[in-house]
C-alpha cells in the first residue's frame, strides 16, 4: 500500500515556540488532550492520497515559482461529530496563501492528479480528540491566544507513515521561496 502524499507549508522553529503556548493553554483547558506532535505541525495545501507519483509531485513542486507566504495563525475551531472532534488553530486565508494553492491545485490538477475543487480553509490540526463536554468553551479558547504572524520561506512535499501506531511525516522535496528583497546569507 502506497502512503499518503500531500503538499503542505511546515513551520520554522520561531513560530513552532509560538504554537507552544497554544498547546500549553489546550492543555490547560483539558488535561488529557493529546496534541498532535509539533513536528507533525502542517497547513495541508494539496492532498494527494496514496500515490506512485512521487517524481511527477516533485516536478511540480519544484516548478513552483513564488515568494515567502505571510501567515497568520490564531484562534480555534472544530470539525466532526460525536463526543471527541478535532480541534484546529486557523489560518488567515490571505491573498497570497490562496493564490498559491490555487496554483498548485491547478498544476496537479493539469498533470493528471486528482485533486478535488473544494473550498480551501487553512488550517493546523492541532488534537484529534477534542473533548466536547467539559471542555473549555472555544471562545474562552480564542480570548487567551495572541495571532502569530511569521511567514512560509518553503513548501514541502511531505508523506505520511505509520510506525507503531504513530503517524509520522517524512519530508520528500522542500521548495524554498526565496525572497528577493531579503537575499538570504
Amino acid at each position: 500500500m502506497t502512503a499518503n502524499v500531500f503538499a503542505a507549508i511546515q513551520f520554522d522553529s520561531q513560530a513552532l515556540e509560538s504554537l507552544k503556548v497554544y498547546r500549553a493553554i489546550l492543555l490547560d483547558a483539558a488535561p488529557r488532550t493529546r496534541i498532535i506532535p509539533s513536528e507533525n505541525w502542517h497547513i495541508t495545501l494539496i492532498f494527494l492520497g496514496p500515490t506512485p507519483r512521487i517524481d511527477e509531485a516533485i516536478s511540480i513542486l519544484d516548478a513552483y515559482e513564488g515568494r515567502p507566504l505571510p501567515l497568520i495563525l490564531g484562534g480555534f475551531g472544530t470539525f466532526g461529530r460525536g463526543r471527541e472532534k478535532t480541534l484546529w488553530v486557523g489560518v488567515d486565508p490571505s491573498p497570497a496563501l490562496v493564490a498559491c494553492q490555487r496554483r498548485l491545485r491547478a498544476a496537479f490538477q493539469n498533470a493528471g492528479f486528482d485533486v478535488p475543487d473544494r473550498a480551501f480553509k487553512p488550517h493546523l490540526t492541532f488534537t484529534r480528540r477534542w473533548p466536547t463536554k467539559g471542555a473549555v468553551s472555544l471562545d474562552e479558547l480564542r480570548a487567551a491566544v495572541q495571532p502569530i504572524t511569521t511567514e512560509a520561506r518553503s513548501l514541502q512535499l511531505l508523506q505520511s507513515v505509520q510506525e507503531e501506531g504513530k503517524t509520522r511525516y517524512i519530508e520528500l522535496f522542500r521548495k524554498d521561496l526565496p525572497d528577493n528583497n531579503h537575499p538570504r546569507d
